[in-house]
């Protein structure tokens, strides 16, 4: 007996690395290798095609409404076409598009796909909280959503290399189908594995009934809107969006052109922000399960915050890159945090339906932090402002975690901790 409960920890254990591997490699290549790899090659796809910086704004405008109508649809019908299904289907969409991109001659086609990649960027996200509700113990979540979120550094630090040591040689458009390949290799591996441990759902047959399990779900996404841990981790994510995004955004012209420091610094900040993210999120992930997730987020914001103040007085090019490391390690982990509290704290049916929320209001408050730094700077002629306020929104993100319920306060009959309903 304690050696098949051994061999059934160790399966479980292998099932929980491989999930987190393949889930973690969705994000690579539904962010890292999608809008982010576009960011990089826009000089390129600017000169070739032929469109300018307002059409450039427009096409990364139009993938952030892709990304908001999928993070409120994917929680609302997720549910029926299949959590596992949603997930896949999202992936392979994605690949589509970026084949697209490398082969598209107009700036009509690149509005299409942008979008396209905005939707599947959002919509292989949200099921994964189900997913990982289900499927992976309660004490690792956040460890493993923490590797997930991550995912989108390491395919942003492979893409920087790649562009780099291949753009001359080969063109634009063909490192977006040698992006797709690499793509669809990892796909193929991660579909079929899926497949055998039941990820991916049977067909669903078409029924003229309601079960009443389905009924219960759909009362308790309903409740999950009246609940006050709902609304609490709603008011969190969208404040968090107005800290984040205004951060990165202007962190290159206002190192560069205002503060008269060199492109190569600029470009050391960022090369630190996407090198800690590659381990911060596990590091914060590891911390969440031990300490709580509340101590995690509490963590980061003070990061956000220390990171805020030393671009603010800036003075020195250390106190910069300083500051790029503790966004990066903030950055990534919270994005890892809101789901991994989201499952500890929710029944999958509720779970999707909360962050799937959360996650239009995160991406509307990062919109609402770039037109707010870019009006700043216009008002005020610096950044100073900008950062300043960061740092003071992040500090109020510090007092409103204190409002969060530890995740799982609940208890089974059993004594183990279980996620609380919408109810």
């Amino acid at each position: 007996m304690l050696a098949a409960a051994s061999q059934g920890r160790h399966h479980g254990l292998l099932k929980t690395i491989v999930l987190t591997v393949i889930f973690a490699g969705f994000i690579g290549i539904t962010y890292g290798f999608s809008m982010d790899l576009f960011s990089i090659l826009i000089p390129d796809m600017m000169k070739s095609i032929g469109f300018n910086y307002v059409e450039t704004g427009a096409v990364a405008g139009i993938a952030r409404f892709g990304f908001l109508l999928a993070s409120l649809l994917a929680g609302l019908l997720a549910p029926t076409i299949g959590y596992g299904r949603t997930i896949v289907g999202s992936v392979l969409l994605s690949l589509c598009a970026q084949i697209g991109m490398g082969v598209s001659h107009s700036v009509g086609m690149l509005y299409v796909l942008a979008f396209v990649l905005g939707v599947c960027s959002s919509a292989v996200y949200v099921p994964m909280v189900a997913v990982v509700t289900k499927s992976i113990p309660f004490q690792h979540r956040a460890k493993v959503f923490g590797i997930i979120s991550s995912g989108q550094s390491y395919a942003d630090f492979a893409s920087g290399l790649l562009v780099a040591s291949l753009l001359p040689k080969i063109g634009w458009r063909n490192i977006w189908f040698f992006i797709a390949v690499l793509g669809i290799a990892i796909a193929t591996f991660s579909v079929f594995y899926l497949f055998r441990r039941g990820v991916i759902e049977k067909t669903v047959e078409v029924r003229t009934d309601v079960p009443d399990s389905d009924r219960s779900d759909i009362r308790k996404r309903l409740r999950a809107i009246s609940n006050p841990q709902s609304m609490m981790i709603w008011l969190i994510m969208l404040a968090s969006g107005l800290s984040t995004y205004p951060f990165q955004t202007y962190i290159s012209p206002f190192v560069r052109d205002e503060l008269g420091f060199s492109v190569d610094l600029a470009g050391g900040m960022w090369s630190a922000i996407g090198f800690v993210g590659m381990w911060g999120g596990f590091a914060m992930g590891f911390i969440a399960d031990r300490a709580g997730i509340r101590t995690a987020l509490t963590i980061c914001y003070l990061a956000m915050s220390a990171a805020s103040l030393l671009m603010f007085f800036h003075p020195s090019a250390p106190s910069l890159m300083a500051a790029a490391a503790l966004y990066g390690l903030a950055y990534f982990s919270m994005y890892g945090l809101f789901p991994a509290y989201i499952s500890k704290s929710f029944d999958p049916a509720a779970s999707i339906f909360v962050f799937g929320v959360g996650n239009v209001l995160l991406g509307l408050s990062t919109t609402l932090g770039g037109f707010f730094g870019g009006f700043a700077k216009s008002v005020f002629g610096t950044f100073h402002p900008v950062y300043l306020s960061v740092s003071v929104v992040s500090l109020g993100l510090v007092f409103l975690t204190l409002f969060l319920k530890r995740e799982g306060v609940n208890s089974s009959a059993a004594g183990t901790p279980s996620p609380v309903t919408a109810a």
